[in-house]
């Protein structure tokens, strides 16, 4: 059994030091893992860390007049977010607005899987058609979707500034592959200071409806790169290379140049954690709010306050106390001895008391028979002996015998030697 023991606590400390050398070893790698790409929580080249902490450092520097730079941790609309401000969501997770399963699954089938061996030609053929018209059915009703949630069009129309940096799709917006011979150019002469952008691991360039009624600002070819959608006081531009603002590729051409052209002189910025998933969930109280229903919310809890109020109201004169219905040990004392002084004789009441008497000693004592008797006649000192059937006994008698009980129960209960002894 020891042994067993022994070996347990060696297995668990072994185990323990080995978990040990995997966190150590998987520790060079918990920026990729523990937040998502484009996050500015994120180190690695991959992250916007650098971006956000050369945009914060630069409105420390101007001090007063510097405009603040933080997190957009809530959707557009459920946190206030200021007119004219510059809202950064790059690499996007969450869809502009929620698509039901039935459209996810069928864009899914629309997209196809690869390669069906085991199936004959017929029905493969038949199978291609039925996913290629699905597929253009969901990318017709995606790019009929909106760009912009009602919230975020009204605040980009006020002066908002949206910087959408996609690498695959987001809505109707999307980043298809681009030749990599034709060369990223400056075709609009916007941001003066911005003249050379260097792509990353791939050039992508910007397509779907917003990106046709948009002006392109860099072109790969004819396919627009960087464009600028103007909507009312505000705009939103469309990067099809965000990782020019990573931190890996923030310090090539002028990159760097671009993003604080973007942020633009003296605005609010705030990165979008909330796109990423890393934003905080929305309660019942936002729900009811964005739905409409926040008179109805405040008329319901006025309705249950009012309910409250008339609940704790009196109607009518009020009940009178209960009479207090409990009486003192006294009294019934006294009355239980009325009972008894009406109900038996002198001589029957005597040898009741006594019998309770021998009855205590032995429950006090643990006696019985012979050694109980004894034991009785010692504390009541022989005055007064069993009450035997026969004529009534007199008052003084009776009393006699009362008193020498009693004394006999005070010795029992007064003197330790005559306690149980276990």
């Amino acid at each position: 059994m020891r042994s067993l023991r022994a070996l347990s606590l060696w297995v668990a400390g072994l185990a323990f030091f080995v978990g040990g050398l995997v966190v150590v070893a998987r520790g060079s790698r918990r920026a990729e893992e523990a937040f998502p790409r484009a996050s500015i929580f994120n180190e690695s080249p991959h992250g916007l860390s650098l971006a956000y902490g050369y945009l914060r450092d630069l409105s420390q520097r101007k001090g007063s007049r510097g405009a603040p730079v933080s997190v957009l941790s809530h959707r557009v609309g459920h946190e206030h977010v200021p007119v004219e401000a510059v809202v950064f969501r790059i690499r996007p997770r969450l869809e502009p607005v929620p698509r039901s399963r039935d459209e996810a699954d069928e864009e899914e089938d629309g997209e196809g899987k690869k390669g069906d061996e085991g199936k004959g030609q017929p029905e493969k053929k038949k199978t291609e058609a039925e996913k290629g018209k699905v597929g253009r059915k969901a990318a017709a009703r995606r790019s009929r979707a909106p760009l912009l949630s009602p919230a975020e069009d009204e605040w980009i129309r006020g002066g908002g500034r949206l910087v959408l940096g996609v690498a695959d799709s987001y809505g109707p917006v999307f980043a298809t592959a681009a030749a990599r011979a034709m060369p990223v150019r400056k075709v609009f002469p916007l941001w003066p200071m911005v003249r050379t952008l260097v792509p990353g691991e791939a050039t992508r360039a910007l397509a779907g409806a917003p990106a046709d009624e948009a002006h392109a600002i860099f072109a790969s070819g004819s396919a627009p790169v960087v464009s600028r959608l103007l909507l009312g006081k505000g705009d939103v531009c469309l990067l099809a290379l965000p990782e020019v603002l990573e931190n890996a590729g923030l310090p090539r051409g002028d990159h760097l140049r671009l993003l604080v052209a973007l942020a633009g002189e003296d605005r609010p910025v705030l990165f979008d954690e909330w796109a990423l998933g890393l934003g905080q969930d929305e309660g019942l109280l936002d729900l009811l709010l964005a739905w409409g229903l926040g008179p109805a919310f405040v008329a319901g809890a006025f309705a249950l306050m009012l309910w409250f109020w008339r609940a704790r109201t009196r109607i009518g004169p009020a009940d009178r106390d209960p009479t207090e219905s409990r009486s003192e040990a006294v009294d019934l004392v006294d009355s239980l001895a009325q009972l008894y002084d009406r109900a038996l004789a002198r001589r029957g009441a005597a040898r009741l008391y006594r019998e309770g008497f021998d009855k205590a000693v032995a429950t006090r004592t643990g006696l019985r028979g012979a050694a109980l008797s004894r034991r009785v006649d010692e504390l009541l000192r022989g005055q007064a002996p069993p009450v035997l059937g026969g004529a009534e006994i007199p008052p003084s008698e009776f009393l006699r015998v009362l008193q020498a009980v009693n004394a006999g129960y005070r010795r029992l209960y007064e003197h330790g030697h005559s306690r149980r002894r276990v």
